[in-house]
């Protein structure tokens, strides 16, 4: 028996037959994600352990099939790491490190990493992000962005500048595409830049009256007894999703410029809609203790491939 599990261990035809599996199982994994999205819309923001703990359904099967081919492969490596002493092979000892680092990165990765996705940080407004414990919150307020405008009319050379508060510290920072900004254990990752739209103002006007309604994101507007609460837009500001609640009656409508809508029973012409905003950064939050540890696993597997290389050539 002894001699089974050794050869089981050591060969490594079995350690292709596991690393076929992974390679299937993914296969089948990108699948079901690309028929289910909605089912793992959330799993990059939570580390992986806790969203099948709080997420198990049968769709899952194909991840524990990868953790237990991966936990294989691991008590593997550790078996010929061993064995590697003892033989004092140097080179093979060097890689098998450096795969149980990598393995050992990614164990991290799904015990403690997350991303915290698009969150809005809006020009001149201070906004507090809160991170999953033990971490603390983060204050930032964004001072201003500085940007070109491409011939199409899209931004580039983005440049978003800062102050933020972490724990008892206070910095501030740059923000690039593609360059984040590390703050605490935290890095922040520039994803694009977007109006942010502070307030609406519309201007209502019937045969013998002229109403002017000014909505926020934050709170409803009273208007002669009929609530109306700001929903969202599309991208061009021009149409408007407004809740209206009258008495016990809500409903939903689509407010543009020249509609024509009914307050109390009059009808009232949009006769202007005055979109106030500023510019605001979307970012991610983004959590991984494990990237140094795979950065040093790759750079020894690099190594070893250098000095092969060399030694072949000598």
């Amino acid at each position: 028996m002894k001699t089974l599990i050794k050869k089981i261990l050591l060969d490594t035809t079995y350690t292709f037959y596991a690393l076929s599996f992974v390679s299937l199982l993914s296969v089948i994994g990108a699948f079901i994600i690309y028929f289910n999205p909605q089912l793992f819309a959330s799993i990059d923001f939570k580390p992986l352990f806790t969203w099948l703990y709080y997420n198990s359904q049968p769709h899952n099967f194909w991840l524990y099939g990868v953790l237990i081919a991966f936990v294989f492969l691991g008590i593997s490596a550790l078996f010929c790491l061993f064995y590697d002493i003892k033989r004092k092979n140097f080179f093979t000892f060097l890689f098998h490190i450096s795969f149980i680092l990598v393995l050992l990165g990614h164990l991290i990765n799904a015990s403690l990493s997350y991303k915290i996705p698009e969150q809005i940080i809006p020009q001149g407004k201070a906004v507090i992000i809160s991170t999953p414990p033990p971490h603390s919150p983060i204050r930032f307020f964004l001072d201003k962005m500085d940007y070109e405008i491409t011939p199409v009319g899209y931004p580039k050379n983005i440049k978003v500048h800062l102050h933020y508060k972490f724990e008892d510290k206070e910095g501030s920072g740059v923000l690039k595409i593609n360059e984040p900004l590390k703050i605490g254990p935290n890095f922040v990752v520039l994803k694009y830049i977007a109006p942010y739209l502070r307030s609406i103002t519309f201007k209502l006007r019937s045969q013998d009256r002229l109403l002017i309604p000014v909505l926020t994101p934050e709170s409803p507007f009273n208007l002669d007894g009929v609530i109306l609460e700001f929903q969202a837009h599309n991208e061009d500001m021009t149409m408007y999703k407004i809740v209206k609640i009258e008495g016990d009656k809500k409903e939903i409508v689509i407010w543009k410029l020249g509609d024509i809508v009914n307050i109390k029973g009059v009808d009232y012409t949009i006769e202007k809609i005055i979109p106030d905003t500023v510019g605001s950064a979307i970012v991610d939050i983004c959590y991984d203790p494990s990237i140094y540890l795979i950065f040093i696993a790759s750079t020894i597997f690099c190594l070893i491939m250098v000095i092969r290389l060399l030694k072949n050539k000598v």
